[in-house]
């Protein structure tokens, strides 16, 4: 494991899903039941998505895109107790507060963009440039970003609201990180 991601992940906590601040608990079962399918969602669930999949079948649009976003976040929200009661215990690690400057540091360390861009406004710029980025309510609670276990990169997931955090000026950006 990288020192910089060993680094990133000091100051966290080991916890479980049901312990963690919603935001949290939204963005990891995001990942988990929405994204990665690992976890498995309610019937109720399951017919709020085949709807929203109907309403919003394209993503050439980004405001359907974000009303897509916007639709899945809230069912996953009203899905919450479900997956909490199912996955509660799940054990993973919480850092409410890495500095944005530190993370950035992080993502321009990975060998890949590092080849590819001179620096860090030249890589956030073309990401934002050529991305979908949905925008997130600035007075909303900030959804961690997850650190990847992975020697290469920094992040698993959350890349998106990770650019918008940046593009918006947040310095501290909580993080989960998955344990050893």
């Amino acid at each position: 494991m990288p020192t910089e991601f060993t680094d990133l992940r000091a100051g966290g906590h080991i916890t479980t899903l049901a312990e963690l601040p919603e935001a949290a608990q939204l963005a990891l079962t995001h990942y988990m039941a929405l994204d990665g399918e690992a976890w498995d969602r309610s019937p109720e669930f399951e017919e709020l998505s085949d709807l929203i999949w109907l309403e919003y079948p394209e993503l050439e649009d980004p405001d359907d895109h974000a009303a897509r976003a916007f639709l899945f976040r809230e069912a996953l929200r009203s899905d919450l107790p479900y997956l909490v009661s199912r996955y509660g215990e799940f054990r993973i690690g919480y850092h409410p507060c890495i500095l944005t400057v530190d993370l950035v540091t992080s993502v321009m360390n990975s060998p890949e963009i590092h080849a590819d861009f001179e620096d860090w406004a030249s890589y956030h710029n073309w990401y934002i440039s050529h991305t979908i980025m949905p925008e997130y309510d600035a007075e909303m609670e900030l959804w961690p970003v997850i650190l990847s276990s992975f020697e290469d990169e920094t992040l698993e997931d959350g890349t998106h609201r990770f650019h918008h955090y940046v593009r918006s000026g947040v310095k501290c950006i909580p993080a989960l990180f998955y344990l050893d």
